[in-house]
């Protein structure tokens, strides 16, 4: 309402002032003919021309209004398109928020499984088979048979009860028995929300735990090599910190 009481007082004014112009003499004879305005010579383009020339109260009357409804649409468009910036920062706004602290989510986690990876290459044997958790990085950096303990690639596993804490998808399946006896992996590097119960199975199953927190089979301790060397990194024992690597 109040954009449009200031829309018609600005038009009114434009009218007074043209009116007071057109007062001194005739609009008629204002302009020169640009064009031949005869009956049957000019086409609709030359009249609607002539008679804004004549006419200069509808001229700017109209010119007025185009520019009105060219700003109203470009308004609206700046204003959708800060909404939809809004709606993003504000769905998004944990990420931005971590994005910010750590410049991207799991990064050093990342560069520790890259590490750790190139050093299992460096250390085992071509054919060791090794059971992760962070099934990305760790397998594609060890260059190693991989057991993703987690199952996003088991059709057994997939197909399993939920188990464990919160709500991860991809990250809530697990069967470490099952696991070991149908991969049999030389290594163990990590399991997932490891507990006391997780740790005696393993060892029942003829793993042995090393000082660097891994689990190896004791007849692959010699695939081993350099691995089980004390200044090794150690990895997370039980990776539960970040849900979402890989």
């Amino acid at each position: 309402m109040v954009y449009a009481a200031k829309r018609h007082d600005l038009l009114s004014g434009i009218e007074e002032r043209l009116e007071g112009w057109m007062a001194v003499g005739k609009p008629d004879h204002q302009f020169p003919r640009m064009v031949d305005d005869t009956p049957g010579q000019a086409d609709e383009g030359e009249a609607d021309c002539l008679h804004s020339l004549r006419d200069p109260r509808s001229f700017l009357k109209g010119e007025y209004k185009t520019f009105l409804l060219k700003s109203a649409r470009a308004n609206s468009r700046v204003m959708a398109t800060l909404i939809v910036i809004a709606i993003c920062f504000f769905v998004n706004n944990e990420g931005y928020r971590d994005w910010a602290k750590t410049a991207g989510v799991n990064v050093n986690a990342d560069s520790e499984m890259t590490r750790l990876g190139v050093r299992i290459r460096q250390c085992t044997e071509a054919d060791s088979r090794v059971a992760v958790v962070w099934a990305g990085a760790l397998p594609y950096f060890s260059r190693r048979y991989s057991v993703d303990l987690l199952g996003k690639c088991d059709p057994v596993i997939a197909r399993g009860n939920p188990k464990g804490k919160g709500f991860y998808p991809g990250h809530n399946k697990w069967d470490y028995v099952y696991s070991i006896e149908r991969y049999q992996p030389d290594l163990i590097v990590q399991l997932w929300q490891q507990n006391s119960e997780d740790v005696k199975e393993i060892l029942s199953h003829g793993y042995v735990e090393t000082k660097d927190g891994y689990f190896v089979r004791k007849e692959s301790l010699a695939k081993m090599g350099c691995l089980l060397s004390s200044t090794n990194p150690r990895p997370s024992r039980s990776v539960d910190e970040h849900p979402q690597g890989g």
